[in-house]
């Protein structure tokens, strides 16, 4: 395409040319090639059209230029609209440019405009990017810019699923401090990450502070300190939770009284998680797989393996059907009690009904084989377990070790050490 004439404005050009529709990219390419700052000048001008502004971009083939990028992104954020769109091309721009970039973070940041930045928050959370996440909302808080709300949750969960909990209770208090909205789904935020850390101390303190602010805490709040005084072993303090949430007129759901039932069974109190149970199911709560599989749970453990039979039959009436989680805690019990063909007809029923075996499923039998001294049978399991992809533990190999030394065969007892020797070194490899 020739160029235009001197003292013609490029970008005035293009730029009539888009609000015409008679851009074409193949004509015009040529131009914005040899000026890459040319994009970012006709976005400018695009300003006031932010759909044709998004429609020119796009019409421009990658890779875009860091400034034309960020043109649109500033353009695009006062639009509700347009938002999923600025999201996605904030999400790319993250993968292509690091944000160590000294272009990228201070451009975002540089107007003082809370929405893109926030956006770039919630996208590096989501991506399981949590260090550079921090870094954002620490860049954000040294230039006094709140995030909104939603980021903020996304930052916390993300730092919960990584265990990164001194960090996460760092942020919050600086979330406290500033200017964010402090509203249920952030304090639901940091009560997962006190789930996470096991710290019912401090979901206590969190739940305190949430009724001082008139901060209203919802199923998922009393849902997850449950769980944690469950888990803690602490029955009184979660029964007094579940109270409150009747008192508040809060229902509680499945996942409340799975956590409550599996407390109980978790203490071998397997009647009381019983009688729980008939209490769910008068309250008209439907029961889950998880439900039903902790109750079995509870009764093998309790030596009970009829009544954790008739769950699994009753569970199936209900249109059920067991995973391998379910099949798992029936099995280990048969292998503790040696009823090894009641075993076999079980794994037959997992093969016809296409359930696949996982780790528990194969060291449960490998270790019962090596305790009988049928290596030959925990070695077929080993190589079933090699064949489906499924990697050896420690578990695994401790098994195989003792069940070699148990038969006296000293050198495969050595060969699978080595063997458990060198995954771990593999493992620190990678």
């Amino acid at each position: 395409m020739a160029l235009p004439p001197a003292g013609v404005d490029l970008s005035r050009s293009l730029c009539a040319a888009v609000i015409k529709s008679t851009f074409r990219p193949h004509l015009h390419l040529p131009l914005l090639s040899a000026a890459p700052a040319l994009l970012a000048a006709v976005l400018d001008y695009l300003s006031p059209v932010p759909s044709a502004a998004l429609a020119f971009f796009r019409a421009v083939p990658p890779p875009h230029p860091l400034d034309a990028s960020l043109a649109l992104l500033r353009l695009l954020a006062p639009h509700p609209r347009h938002h999923p769109a600025a999201r996605a091309l904030l999400r790319d721009l993250s993968l292509r440019h690091p944000l160590s970039s000294p272009l990228l973070l201070p451009s975002l940041l540089a107007d003082g405009d809370p929405r893109v930045p926030s956006w770039l928050l919630h996208v590096l959370s989501q991506s399981a990017r949590p260090d550079d996440a921090v870094r954002v909302f620490d860049q954000m808080r040294a230039r006094g810019i709140a995030p909104d709300a939603h980021a903020c949750t996304a930052l916390l969960t993300a730092l919960a699923r990584a265990r990164m909990t001194a960090t996460a209770r760092r942020v919050f208090d600086e979330m406290a401090r500033g200017r964010v909205a402090m509203n249920t789904h952030v304090y639901n935020a940091m009560l997962h990450v006190c789930l996470k850390a096991g710290d019912a101390a401090r979901a206590e303190a969190l739940m305190t502070r949430m009724d001082a602010a008139g901060v209203p805490l919802d199923q998922f709040s009393f849902n997850t300190i449950i769980a944690l005084y469950c888990r803690k072993g602490m029955r009184y303090e979660a029964m007094c939770v579940r109270e409150r949430m009747d008192k508040e007129g809060i229902q509680a759901d499945t996942v409340t009284w799975n956590s409550l039932i599996h407390g109980l069974c978790k203490d071998n109190r397997v009647k009381e998680a019983a009688q729980l149970f008939t209490e769910m199911i008068a309250a008209q709560v439907p029961p889950d797989n998880v439900t039903y599989t902790t109750l079995i749970d509870g009764y093998c453990r309790a030596g009970d393996i009829g009544e954790a039979v008739k769950l699994r039959e009753e569970m199936e009436v209900r249109g059920m059907i067991p995973g391998v989680a379910t099949y798992n805690v029936i099995l280990r019990k048969l292998c503790e009690d040696g009823n090894m063909k009641e075993v076999n007809q079980l794994l037959n029923e997992m093969d016809e009904r296409k359930v696949k075996a996982d780790h528990v499923t194969c060291n449960t039998l490998i270790n019962a084989y090596c305790k009988r001294g049928d290596m030959a049978s925990a070695c077929k399991v080993k190589r079933k377990m090699m064949e489906s992809g499924l990697q050896l533990n420690q578990f695994t190999y401790k098994a195989l070790v003792h069940g070699f030394c148990k038969a006296k065969e000293l050198d495969k007892a050595k060969e699978s050490l080595f063997e458990m020797v060198d995954a771990v070194v593999e493992l620190h490899r990678l």
